[in-house]
């Protein structure tokens, strides 16, 4: 019961949307039809009788010799081309840059060189002034006598010595020899052993008779 202290409360306006939903009607899915084309399996491969596993090992072999012989070509490749690039680096002509010095040490080598044809002159001139130098001294080899013992020797051998070598012969009568024996070289001067040349003086002593 509606209190009747209480006035009352105007009716809500009923929202026509909050009624009650209406179930929609749903449409149905179109249906798809998937035809099917079966193609009948062809003929096996004709492997003249080998069985699978055989088949499978020949190809299996087959790309490995394939890979072996393809590693062995560009190997030999790469090695011929490491021999090519090493030779060329060996090979190759060095660039050497221009001697600045050339001349320079050219005219060193001729101050040496007139230095070295100085030198041969005055080596030549030596060698004249030695060639003279031994041509004298065989001249006075062959005119040194060595002095033989002339003592007891007659006066008159001593004379004929002296004028063939050469030599001035001096004659000394001794004092007090009265007692000695005449034309008979008592002593001599050098003494025996000495070496006479041209022009050499000899002194002996003899008493004339």
């Amino acid at each position: 019961m509606s209190d009747p202290t209480q006035p009352n409360e105007p009716a809500r306006p009923v929202d026509p949307t909050q009624q009650m939903p209406t179930a929609a009607a749903s449409t149905p899915p179109p249906q798809t039809t998937t035809t099917r084309t079966t193609t009948p399996p062809g003929p096996p491969p004709d492997t003249g009788g080998l069985s699978g596993g055989a088949v499978a090992a020949i190809a299996i072999g087959a790309a490995a010799l394939a890979l072996l012989i393809g590693f062995l070509v560009w190997g030999q490749d790469d090695d011929d081309s490491g021999d090519l690039a090493s030779d060329t680096s060996t090979s190759a002509p060095e660039d050497s840059a221009p001697d600045d010095t050339t001349a320079e040490d050219t005219g060193e080598v001729d101050d040496l060189q007139a230095q070295v044809d100085d030198l041969e002159s005055q080596l030549d001139g030596v060698t004249t002034e030695r060639d003279d130098l031994q041509s004298q001294l065989d001249d006075i080899a062959e005119g040194m006598t060595e002095l033989e013992d002339l003592e007891g020797t007659s006066i008159d051998e001593v004379r004929d010595l002296a004028s063939a070598n050469g030599w001035e012969l001096v004659e000394v009568e001794p004092d007090g020899a009265d007692e000695a024996e005449t034309d008979v070289v008592l002593s001599q001067t050098p003494s025996p052993g000495s070496t006479m040349i041209d022009g050499s003086v000899l002194v002996v002593e003899v008493v004339p008779s």
